[in-house]
């Protein structure tokens, strides 16, 4: 098999200049993750390629390993009008993202067309996989050739993007090597694992895809985590939804680390600098969080709504 190569973006497009009867904005932001998923054969063919786009990175990742799993399966998908894509996606959005988040959205596409899609994605991204499919794959070209339908039709409008990376994979089915760069806030986690078979078991590609899922999320949730748990600290809840999103995260968060210690125990598994502590994180963010509630703590003290006698400072 030749090697699965892929990388994950966080995307932001700013349309400039889209005045119009409908809207008063002069601009306006599109907000992506985006991973494009090459479908390989054992004869190492690459038989069809999806786009897959989607509002965070986790859930972006594991609709790309579904249709990676699929695939391997011997599961027909775009010729497969009986493909269960709703099935897919409730595996994917099973649990924490179906109860916490309601505003998830994916779009997955073959070929500049959109195939499947939950929740409301921007039109806009869907012009940019027509035009990127019509190109090869030449972003740039793809974004000169909107802003040129755009000025055809009447609605001149300059396009930004700004692009960082998330995610870059190399798979066989010898080794997977994974490098994950997380922005956020308050810091910037880097670091990259490399497995190899174990004990004569092969490579899968879409649970490393997985287990990359399993980090970026469990990274993210570990920020939510800790700021919920001061929050709830110091009474600053904005409503007991989020009371409960804390708790249901960091039960998340112990399944998560389940799933990592399967792949660690499954392959030969090597991280540099060292694998992230999960929970280690949510200290972290506690810490982070103390600095940003603080403002908002002093101005309760303040109007007398709190007395402040929990704060450390």
């Amino acid at each position: 098999m030749i090697d699965f190569n892929t990388s994950l973006l966080r995307e932001k497009f700013i349309l400039q200049n889209i005045l119009s009867e409908e809207t008063e904005e002069e601009s306006v932001t599109v907000l992506s993750n985006r991973i494009v998923v090459p479908l390989i054969s054992r004869r190492g063919e690459v038989v069809e390629t999806f786009v897959v786009r989607g509002h965070n990175m986790h859930t972006t990742l594991r609709i790309a390993a579904k249709l990676v799993q699929s695939f391997q399966q011997g599961e027909k998908i775009t010729t497969d009008p009986d493909f269960d894509w709703e099935g897919l996606w409730q595996d994917v959005i099973e649990g924490f993202e179906r109860a916490f988040n309601p505003e998830i959205w994916a779009a997955v596409y073959f070929e500049g067309k959109c195939l499947f899609q939950k929740g409301t994605h921007h039109p806009f991204l869907d012009i940019i996989e027509k035009f990127d499919a019509a190109q090869q794959d030449d972003y740039e070209r793809a974004l000169k050739m909107a802003e040129k339908a755009f000025k055809d039709a009447g609605k001149p409008v300059t396009i930004s993007h700004d692009t960082n990376v998330a995610l870059v994979v190399s798979i066989n089915s010898k080794q997977a090597r994974c490098g994950i760069i997380l922005r956020g806030a308050g810091r910037t986690t880097t670091f990259n694992y490399t497995a190899k078979e174990q004990n004569a078991t092969e490579i899968v590609t879409s649970q490393c895809l997985s287990v990359a899922a399993a980090f970026l999320e469990g990274l993210h949730l570990a920020f939510t985590v800790g700021m919920g748990k001061r929050k709830i600290h110091y009474n600053l809840l904005d409503n007991e939804e989020e009371r409960k999103r804390t708790f249901a995260g960091e039960k998340r968060l112990g399944r998560l680390m389940q799933a990592i210690n399967h792949f660690d125990q499954t392959y030969l598994v090597t991280y540099r600098p060292e694998r992230p502590d999960l929970f280690g994180h949510i200290t972290e963010a506690e810490k982070f969080a103390d600095k940003i509630l603080k403002a908002k703590l002093k101005t309760q003290i303040k109007d007398g709504t709190s007395n402040g006698s929990d704060w450390v400072t």
